[in-house]
Formats: C-alpha cells, sequence, structure tokens
C-alpha cells in the first residue's frame, strides 16, 4: 500500500467527523523541555498459545506494558543521538520519562513483579524511569486469559477459570486507577515546583480503554478521565494533559467483526470522557463505529482532534483536520518477513503515537516512529530488549516508511 494524503470526506462517514476538533489542539503541540508520558493499562497474565497447545508461554501481557514499551520506545527513536560503537556491542539506552499505571490483585507475585519490572524497569537499565505504579486490590485477582493469533492476525483468546468475573477483572478494573491516582503521579513527576499549566504542558496521558458492550468493568476504567466533580479548575494538572486513548473491542467470533452493540457502547462510553486528543482504535472498531446510525452523533466524543486507525499489516490511516494520511507499514526484518508474534503491537503503535504527538512530533513523525515501534515488536517473541540496536531497527523501519510516503 502506498502513502496517500486524500480529503477526509472521501475516507470517512460524515458523522464521525465530529470526532475531530476544530482546535486542532494535538496538531499544534509544541515540544516542551521536560515531559511525562503516564500510560494507564491493564495487567493481564498472558498463557499464550492456541487452545491446542498443551504448554502455552507464560508471560506479563494486557496491553499496558506493551504501551509503555511503545511509548518509550518512540521517544527513544526520535531523541536519543545513536551511538555508532553501539553496533559491536549492543548496550542500554537512556530510559525514558515514562511510568505505567495498572491494577493487579491480591494473587499478584514477587515473580510477577519481578517479571513486569524486567520489561519496564530493570533495576534502572529498561525503558522507563520509574518502576511500574500497581495498585492493589486485596479483594480480586489479576485476570489470566488464553491468548493467540488467527491466520488474519487478529487477537482471539478466552479468560482462563473465573478470573475476568466479579471477583477477577470485572471488579478489579472497576474505577482502578481512580483520578486522584493518577493526578497524585502527574503532580509528582511535573509539578515540584512548576505552576500548574506549565507544568500540565509536558504531561501526557495514554490509557487503553475497554468498549464493548459487556467490557470488563463496565467501562470505568477510564473514569479518571471523566471531568471532576469538585475541585478548583486551575489546579487541576490532568484536565490539562495531552490525552491519547487506546478503545478496545473484539471482533464477535460469529459475525467476524465488531458487533453494532459494541460499537455503540464503546462510542458511548467514549463520548463521556471529558477530552481525546489522539484516538488510536484498530480498523475492525473503526469500520464498526462508521457505520452507526447518524442520529448517535449527539452522543459522539467531543475534542478528539486526530485518529489513527491501526490496519495490521497494511499500516495505519490517520485522519486529521480535512485530510487523511494512509501510512504504509515497515517490512518486517523475519525469515519469512511475517510477524514472529504480533501481540502487544497495536498497543505499542497507539501509546507511540499518543506520546510523540503530545509532546512536539508532527502527524508523519508521529506515524512513521510509531509503525516502526509496532514492526519491531512484531520481531520479536516478547517485548523487545531496550538496546541501541532494537532502537536503531526502529527509526530503521520509520525511515523506510517516511521514504514510501516521499515516493507518492
Amino acid at each position: 500500500m502506498t502513502g496517500v494524503t486524500k480529503p477526509i470526506s472521501t475516507a470517512v462517514p460524515i458523522f464521525l467527523l465530529f470526532l475531530l476538533s476544530p482546535s486542532l489542539r494535538a496538531l499544534t503541540v509544541p515540544k516542551p523541555k521536560n515531559f511525562r508520558i503516564i500510560v494507564v493499562g491493564k495487567i493481564i497474565i498472558d498463557e499464550y498459545g492456541p487452545p491446542s497447545s498443551p504448554e502455552p508461554k507464560i508471560s506479563i501481557g494486557g496491553g499496558g506494558p506493551q504501551a509503555a514499551w511503545g511509548a518509550a520506545a518512540a521517544l527513544a527513536a526520535r531523541d536519543v543521538t545513536p551511538d555508532p560503537s553501539s553496533s559491536a556491542n549492543p548496550s542500554p539506552l537512556k530510559q525514558q520519562p515514562v511510568t505505567f499505571v495498572g491494577p493487579v490483585g491480591h494473587d499478584w507475585t514477587d515473580d510477577d513483579a519481578s517479571r513486569l519490572s524486567s520489561l519496564l524497569f530493570d533495576r534502572g537499565r529498561g525503558p522507563c524511569d520509574a518502576p511500574p505504579a500497581l495498585l492493589a486490590s486485596e479483594k480480586h485477582v489479576t485476570p489470566r486469559i488464553r491468548l493467540w493469533h488467527d491466520d488474519e492476525e487478529r487477537v482471539r483468546w478466552y479468560p482462563v477459570d473465573e478470573s475476568f468475573g466479579r471477583t477477577g477483572a470485572d471488579g478489579l478494573w472497576r474505577d482502578r486507577p481512580s483520578r486522584e491516582d493518577v493526578s497524585r503521579l502527574l503532580r509528582r513527576y511535573c509539578c515540584s515546583g512548576e505552576d500548574v499549566t506549565v507544568a500540565a504542558a509536558a504531561a501526557v496521558v495514554h490509557a487503553i480503554v475497554e468498549g464493548g458492550e459487556d467490557a470488563a468493568g463496565e467501562g470505568n476504567d477510564a473514569s479518571f478521565l471523566l471531568d471532576a466533580d469538585d475541585g478548583d479548575d486551575k489546579d487541576d494538572v490532568l484536565k490539562r494533559a495531552f490525552v491519547g486513548v487506546e478503545p478496545v473491542a473484539f471482533p464477535n467470533e460469529e459475525l467476524g467483526r465488531v458487533s453494532d452493540a459494541d460499537a455503540l457502547a464503546c462510542f458511548r462510553r467514549l463520548s463521556k470522557l471529558r477530552r481525546i486528543d489522539a484516538l488510536c482504535p484498530d480498523e475492525y472498531l473503526f469500520e464498526a463505529l462508521s457505520v452507526l446510525p447518524r442520529d448517535v452523533k449527539d452522543e459522539v466524543l467531543g475534542g478528539s482532534a486526530v485518529m489513527a486507525v491501526r490496519e495490521g499489516s497494511k499500516g495505519s490511516t490517520v485522519h486529521y483536520s480535512s485530510s487523511s494520511l494512509v501510512v504504509p507499514a515497515a517490512k518486517l526484518v523475519t525469515i519469512d518477513s511475517k510477524p514472529v508474534n504480533p501481540t502487544g503491537a497495536g498497543n505499542a503503535y497507539s501509546a507511540a503515537f499518543s506520546a510523540l504527538l503530545g509532546t512536539g512530533s508532527d502527524i508523519k513523525e508521529a506515524a512513521c516512529l510509531a509503525t516502526g515501534v509496532g514492526a519491531v515488536v512484531c520481531e520479536w517473541e516478547g517485548l523487545p530488549p531496550w538496546t541501541e540496536e532494537v532502537i536503531g531497527r526502529v527509526r530503521e523501519a520509520a525511515a523506510e516508511v517516511r521514504d514510501k510516503l516521499k515516493h507518492v
């Protein structure tokens, strides 16, 4: 697929134009000297492999850790000067200003914590400059799923035991994190003596939001993005932060697409959020949202300036202002040019896109680097190691995409 810019009216149904803010706040964010990315996501114990597999691979998933890695990798690819000597001796990179926030249950073990830390912090040698901020519950268990990808690279999964019921994800993800949880982190990392308005300009919050009709937590996983009922507006750092959202609704296996009920539930859930600067759905959810009745437009979320639609191996399409940019995929550097494991690539892309756009990158730079991040995640069995060699590969993939866009 080649990259083209086209009028948005030919690419997006009319009522979805209401998603795009006339203020274009997200298109004009200046790059701050210091900034903090807060990635809010889920933690799930993944048993990766099809149901017929007797020995699935156990890892820490859920999209949240993958999103945090993606945000950090994108920032490093943009901001860290490459070290020519690292190709012969791969070395750890400078950690990035990214903090991951996620809820865990009472069954969360030291081994689980060690696995997560090795992915994101690794005693000061991982991608994030701060350890994960875990919100523990004594009343719930950490969700666990069997996860695999079908022949079309679509995610397939089912919950293990009752870990998605009231004592699991459905209870754990309600109002966690709270608005105060996220605000406290923003104040800790961004405010340190600075004016709130200045500090908030350096804050980016990216959240993975469950959007289906029967989504675990009933949509309350995004309650921290609702407007506060009380408090002084001028002291609300979160209200002034750049906000990116990855909405999640899986295709119905019988229909082969996201159901109308799930799309409508997701749409209404997002419409309650105070503001979204960057929205990153996948193509299945976007298609379902596109065919909703026009009379739901009054419930549409207001304030989304940019929408990046992830299209898997085809790349992505970014809708903004009065145009759409079709962004080609990067070729994977694997034995058969196919993904080794695409799990988390979409989460990494979405957080990378939000982090870049919220800290000064333009649309094209954000889309190319996010595409590079997603491609590199696909090239590894788990999350890639935090080395200059890996980030160099992100830059290489982004440059390939950028070059394709030049030759349209």
